[in-house]
């Protein structure tokens, strides 16, 4: 249960999050307009299998959290892994049939469970929000480069009314399609929550901070892994449960 109440705020992790309350029922009713109609004759592969293990932290208001995702080389499939004490759980994205399912896995029982998700058109939602935000925030290429991770990125000026900061994204990791546009906080800024601007490359670091006073509304994201994966899911493997 801790973790299907988690999850439920990472949609935003891949979506967008808003900066003020008042604009939080409008995102809510842009995402249940993005969620997409089940077509019951698109069915699950045998076997999923993934070409990265993608792990970022990230840091806001003294709170670490950490991330696993598992990404196929063009993005068409991500998964996010979470690695519990007696569980381990992963959500996983499925754009090329527009499914989302939730996998749960026991340690000590070895149960297997699985249960559908609604889908949200990714895409559908931030051309949208892109529409809405377009000029409220900037980013701009500085020039500049550094390498995280072991990839050499190119540093971006991102700015928007109250904050301002940077992001810095590779085009050397071979992955595609793949950015993380946003944070499950709806007080992030909104340079940092609309990255929908940011079209090269895969995120590797990002910091944003208020402008008149650093310390507050402090972010720092970054990833500290990037290697290549051979986890299988396979999901016969696995009890439909509703």
């Amino acid at each position: 249960m801790k973790f299907i109440i988690r999850i439920s705020s990472l949609l935003f992790l891949l979506v967008f999050a808003q900066h003020a309350h008042a604009q939080f029922g409008k995102l809510i009713k842009d995402i249940k307009d993005s969620v997409a109609k089940d077509d019951p004759s698109k069915q699950l592969p045998p076997v999923y299998t993934f070409d990265y293990e993608y792990h970022m932290e990230s840091e806001y208001k003294g709170k670490v959290d950490k991330y696993i995702f598992l990404v196929k080389n063009d993005a068409s499939v991500v998964a996010f892994l979470e690695d519990e004490e007696d569980e381990m759980n992963i959500m996983l994205w499925d754009h090329n049939i527009r499914k989302a399912k939730f996998y749960m896995i026991g340690k000590e029982s070895g149960g297997k469970g699985m249960m559908g998700l609604p889908y949200i058109d990714m895409a559908k939602l931030a051309d949208k929000q892109a529409e809405k935000n377009k000029d409220k925030f900037s980013i701009v290429p500085t020039g500049k480069t550094k390498e995280i991770a072991g990839f050499n990125c190119k540093e971006y000026k991102t700015s928007d009314k109250k904050n301002t900061g940077y992001i810095y994204a590779t085009t050397e990791a071979g992955i595609t399609g793949f950015n993380l546009v946003g944070f499950s906080d709806i007080r992030m800024p909104k340079s940092v929550s609309n990255m929908q601007g940011l079209q090269d490359g895969l995120l590797m670091e990002l910091t944003s901070h208020d402008k008149n006073k650093p310390k507050k509304n402090a972010v720092n994201m970054r990833c500290v892994k990037l290697v290549k994966s051979d986890y299988t899911i396979t999901n016969a493997e696995f009890q439909k449960v509703n």
